[in-house]
């Protein structure tokens, strides 16, 4: 919404009206990977967005809640930069993933080799988000199954990463996801 608001800002310094500004807009289908929705079946949305900074989790998730405020909301956000693997970043994210009702974090072991990172407990990063109630996965099939059995009608899945969830098949979770609901 501030993006547009900005955008709007500028039309009208170039002479446009609201009117016009408005329906160049509507155009406008926004930008892939960046809060893009990928499924709304059956009363499930999921949506896909490159959100890893911490203020960046925090206002895509407050934009769910504000377009879904009577849905379950699962937040899963993949600690994949360099920053994100940091235990000593971690602390960054403190309060970012609520409000939902459910919070997962995905590390991929794998991602912490290539990148010659240390491992992080699941304690170091429950501790870092300040969450306790915070699920971890680092094998995506185990995430999947998770997600499969958390999903109902009425949800909103939000994926956020700069990664991919380990190779994360969205088509296959989006047709498992199908029959189930």
């Amino acid at each position: 919404m501030s993006n547009m608001a900005g955008a709007m800002a500028v039309l009208n310094l170039f002479g446009y009206s609201k009117y016009e500004s408005i329906q160049a807009l509507k155009t406008f289908s926004g930008a892939s990977n960046r809060l893009e929705k990928i499924f709304d079946r059956n009363g499930v949305v999921i949506y896909t967005d490159f959100a890893h900074s911490p203020s960046k989790l925090k206002s895509t998730i407050q934009a769910i809640k504000e377009l879904y405020p009577q849905r379950k909301i699962i937040n899963c956000f993949e600690l994949h930069t360099y920053s994100s693997l940091n235990k000593n970043f971690l602390t960054e994210y403190r309060d970012t993933l609520s409000p939902a009702d459910i919070n997962i974090v995905f590390i991929h072991d794998h991602t912490l080799e290539i990148k010659k990172m240390e491992y992080l407990e699941d304690n170091t990063i429950k501790d870092g988000f300040l969450n306790k109630d915070l699920f971890i996965f680092r094998k995506r099939e185990d995430l999947i199954h998770f997600l499969l059995e958390n999903t109902e009608k009425n949800t909103v899945l939000l994926m956020m990463s700069s990664g991919n969830f380990g190779g994360m098949d969205y088509e296959q979770l989006k047709k498992s996801i199908q029959l189930k609901t």
